[in-house]
């Protein structure tokens, strides 16, 4: 069974999950170093390994994501996406992302093992920390590879290949934006550290912006060519490091390329 708790990521799942991939691994030790609980819930490991391990030179911290009972059902839609995304598209288009080791669901609790990104030379993003241009640059070399690699793609078909992924806002996804819109959640959001980053007398037009925001939407039904799409490509999610600019927590959408 896939762990729904952190206390279940056990040497004895680890080892099943890593041999998958690399088969005649065994994990000997298995610790929790930390647990971050947002959205997703992300639990930092420590490992020991066999001989087999040692020999892949497989990393002494991974992450273990999921939503471990947080937001299980609420955010199934976007953990699966993620999951998904991870197994099946983002691994082999050559954009820098975090390694997957693992990618499973059972029931609704999709299950990653990442690579962890927190090293020295890794910087992640945020509102309030200056991107120079090269940086910048790379994140947007980084999407447009994603976009050039899937445009027009005949799997983006309402029955394609690709037919799992959600197109923008439709769905449950209008129904989450639109439920994020509310005068209540409005000033929730405004008064985070990413509120920030907003001029505040755009911040006091939520009507203006809201209407902007549903002429957004519906022109994104209006023929348009489709890629893919990340899903969610704003500051939190990027990093930097020696591989140049990457992408972390993946959505995906079939979406025009903006």
């Amino acid at each position: 069974n896939l762990p729904e708790h952190p206390e279940e990521i056990t040497p004895a799942f680890m080892s099943w999950a890593l041999a998958k991939q690399y088969p005649g691994v065994t994990v000997t030790a298995c610790e929790v170093v930390d647990v971050n609980a947002a959205t997703a819930t992300k639990v930092r490991v420590r490992l020991s390994y066999n001989d087999e391990g040692i020999a892949a030179r497989l990393p002494s911290t991974m992450i273990v994501k999921g939503p471990f009972s947080r937001n299980a059902e609420l955010m199934e839609h976007t953990f699966t996406d993620e999951m998904r995304a991870y197994r099946d598209v983002v691994s082999d288009i050559g954009v820098n992302t975090c390694r997957c080791y693992f990618a499973e669901k059972q029931g609704i609790n999709p299950i990653l093992i990442l690579e962890d990104l927190a090293t020295p030379d890794c910087q992640f993003s945020n509102v309030q920390r200056l991107m120079s241009f090269d940086e910048a640059k790379s994140i947007l070399s980084a999407l447009a590879t994603l976009h050039a690699r899937y445009w027009e793609h005949p799997g983006l078909a309402d029955d394609g290949e690709f037919s799992w992924v959600l197109r923008t806002v439709t769905g449950w996804h209008l129904d989450f934006m639109e439920a994020n819109s509310t005068p209540e959640q409005w000033a929730f959001f405004s008064q985070l550290p990413r509120g920030c980053a907003l001029p505040q007398h755009t911040l006091r037009n939520r009507e203006r912006l809201v209407a902007a925001m549903r002429k957004q939407f519906a022109f994104h039904q209006s023929g348009e060519p489709l890629t893919l799409c990340h899903g969610d490509a704003h500051v939190w999610n990027v990093y930097f490091n020696a591989r140049g600019g990457g992408l972390i927590d993946w959505e995906m959408r079939r979406s025009p390329w903006y």
